[in-house]
């Protein structure tokens, strides 16, 4: 069982002010139902290091995520520069490196600092089709909010979101070009703000 941080300190305290031991300090705090081994163990380590914190370089060493597998993981993760598309995947970098994958997904992403970004098909946007949309989207955007509150004196009916088909009816071709999905008809407010502030162009990594 592993003591709090604040009891490890009041073990300390007690133990160094009045030097007592593991069954006393278990006697005197029969409400925090601590394990006599647990306390034991905290007095050794402070007997020995005179601190309840942990030691620098204590405990299991890495055997994955060292700096030279980073240093691997980073040279095959990412693309060479005169060389694109040569980079690769989670699982082809474990079985050609035979680190464990989800130590490889662990070294991408907290040690190395990366994100995996995965390639979608644009519309092609000329000024025309920027104006239209920017347009279309700040005509919805006007037009109707996500919940509308109607009062009937002391009565209140709550209107739901647009469905797929008066979202393509009120802003035509910017929703058109986008396939159907759920995300887009809850998320439709939200992309369309993100259209306006992207005055019509690209939008999707504002999201």
């Amino acid at each position: 069982m592993k003591i709090a941080d604040e009891d490890a300190v009041l073990i300390k305290s007690f133990y160094l002010s009045k030097g007592w031991g593991a069954q006393k300090l278990l006697n005197a705090f029969p409400d925090k139902y601590w394990k006599l081994g647990s306390i034991v163990h905290l007095l050794i380590k402070i007997c020995k290091t005179g601190t309840i914190n942990r030691q620098p370089g204590s405990g299991r060493p890495r055997s994955a995520r060292t700096d030279e597998n980073i240093e691997t993981v980073d040279d095959l993760v990412l693309s060479q520069e005169d060389k694109p598309k040569t980079h690769r995947l989670t699982r082809q970098i474990s079985h050609e490196t035979g680190i464990h994958c989800s130590s490889v997904h662990r070294t991408i992403h907290c040690d190395l600092q990366l994100k995996c970004l995965k390639r979608r098909r644009a519309q092609q946007l000329s000024e025309a089709n920027r104006v239209a949309r920017l347009t279309r989207c700040k005509q919805l955007l006007k037009r109707y909010m996500i919940l509308r509150w109607i009062s009937y004196g002391s009565r209140t009916k709550t209107c739901l979101p647009l469905n797929h088909r008066s979202l393509c009816r009120t802003i035509g071709s910017t929703c058109r070009s986008e396939p159907r999905s759920d995300s887009y008809v809850s998320q439709w407010r939200q992309r369309m703000t993100a259209c306006v502030r992207a005055h019509g162009r690209y939008f999707e990594h504002l999201l």
